[in-house]
């Protein structure tokens, strides 16, 4: 048996009772809770089924315009109902698919689910109607209307909303993998290094699709073509990718985009973007380690030799966190940062989400607006893709944007007369976040459990060839580095 909360709730989808005097609201609730409301899906039958009961007496004084209001319809549906015949046994049209129990049963399953935030998706919701569909042994199908409406009967509160997928690997990240990344962060004395000097670096794509998911498409093609056919993905050809580093002082350093192109485009005389933004090519537009490279050599490497030098900071330590380091940078990279004292740090596995500064509001506002830049004329169509990405980039170059987009990744730059001068790390706000609880494993099918196991090292990439110029050691091989002599001239 529903509860009276939900035959109220019922009652209140299927009628308006607002529109009778308030002392007549009450006895006419309990009239209309005696109805089989549940068994009826069409409004005619409902009218017909009220005019045949002893809640018709309620309605039948009012106004056409109000009675329209108390069932819910229109005029014309409201003529009809008066000019069918009645009759003492109403048709209350096609029973229901699913018993009263089983209602009850889902609206319970569905209060439990939300009332500990693991919403239910409109997939399980099917597959829960079916399995009582199948216990039945009845052999009918559900319309494609039926779920939305059974949600609205057994569950007036509840709605359907579209809501950002986590994937799988996300989902496991624990609270402890999180305060393992932040006592690492804290080794480094972070709160007491240049906030100029702290540096995030990560990815994205514009332009053209990089989803593994490609759309069939119809080509024409001769009838003797025997076998499978191929055709190339043309928004592949205009995909770029971009490397965007920023800082917890709230700069942002020089920005690199990667085209698929080995030579210089034909109208980049018209692209007033290319001496302010880094341009490399690869063979499909994607970042290899020869251009990760490359950006640290030209970009990384001199933005934290003049931040030293115009600070007064020599030999100051510089940190730099990045998600997926792994197949980009070599030990030859590391050995180069060691020397100038640059520490690399990569982020856990899977956690860019929620530690990452990028991705922590920056990200999300550089591909908002880059999908409002128009178009430009008279250029390729990558150097217009081009130009509104440094466009967005530009606009995204905000001090606060910024800055908030490292408090919100457990960074919080602390502000005094106006200007960044340290950092102080809490990560208890991410903590809290329903986003990293720990995930209710015995859930999550074995299958599910060891089909993405953890792909890569994180943490303090280059500790080894630290430790080496530390003691005087070449970072490359070990080999001791002697005092150099006087020379006599």
């Amino acid at each position: 048996m529903l509860s009276r909360h939900r035959i109220q709730s019922r009652l209140d989808t299927d009628f308006n009772f607002s529109v009778l005097p308030p002392l007549l609201q009450f006895r006419a609730r309990e009239l209309a809770g005696d109805l089989p409301l549940d068994q009826i899906g069409y409004i005619t039958q409902k009218i017909l089924l009220v005019r045949a009961s002893p809640l018709y007496e309620y309605i039948e004084p009012l106004s056409t315009e109000d009675q329209c209001s108390f069932f819910r319809c229109s005029r014309s549906l409201l003529y009809a109902a008066k000019n069918q015949e009645l009759s003492p046994e109403i048709k209350l049209g096609r029973p229901t698919k699913l018993t009263n129990e089983n209602e009850n049963d889902l609206a319970l399953w569905l209060e439990d689910r939300v009332s500990n935030k693991d919403y239910p998706t409109k997939r399980e919701f099917k597959e829960k109607c079916h399995f009582f569909l199948d216990q039945q042994k009845n052999d009918q199908s559900f319309s494609r209307n039926y779920y939305d409406q059974l949600l609205k009967r057994i569950a007036p509160n509840f709605e359907v909303r579209l809501a950002q997928p986590v994937e799988f690997d996300r989902a496991l990240l624990t609270q402890d993998s999180i305060k393992t990344y932040f006592n690492l962060i804290r080794q480094f004395d972070i709160e007491h290094i240049s906030p100029e000097l702290i540096i995030n670096l990560d990815e994205t794509g514009f332009g053209g699709s990089t989803s593994k998911r490609m759309r069939s498409v119809k080509v024409i093609v001769s009838k003797k073509h025997k076998g499978d056919l191929r055709v190339q993905d043309v928004e592949r050809t205009s995909h770029i990718s971009s490397l965007i580093g920023i800082t917890a002082a709230g700069t942002m350093l020089q920005p690199c985009s990667i085209i698929a192109r080995e030579s210089e485009h034909p109208d980049g005389s018209q692209c007033p973007y290319f001496n302010r933004m880094k341009i490399y090519s690869t063979a499909n537009a994607f970042i290899t380690r020869n251009v990760f490279e490359s950006y640290f050599k030209d970009v990384v490497f001199p933005y934290v030799s003049e931040i030293r030098s115009n600070l007064g900071l020599e030999k100051k330590t510089a940190i730099i966190l990045y998600d997926g380091l792994k197949g980009h940078i070599s030990k030859s990279l590391f050995s180069q940062a060691a020397e100038l004292d640059i520490h690399i740090i990569v982020l856990p596995s899977h956690s860019s989400h929620i530690l990452q500064p990028l991705d922590q509001g920056f990200f999300r506002s550089l591909k908002a607006i880059y999908a409002c830049v128009p178009k430009f004329p008279n250029v390729s169509k990558i150097s217009t893709i081009l130009q509104k990405i440094f466009t967005a980039i530009e606009e995204c170059d905000n001090h606060q944007l910024i800055l908030q987009s490292w408090a919100h990744a457990g960074i919080h730059p602390i502000i005094e007369d106006g200007i960044v001068t340290h950092v102080k790390v809490d990560e208890t706000a991410i903590l809290n976040s329903e986003v990293i609880t720990e995930p209710q494993m015995e859930q999550i099918s074995e299958r599910a459990r060891g089909r993405r196991p953890d792909r890569g090292q994180w943490g303090l990439m280059n500790a080894e060839q630290i430790e080496r110029v530390r003691n005087g050691q070449c970072p490359y091989c070990g080999t001791e580095i002697p005092d150099q002599e006087p020379t006599n001239d």
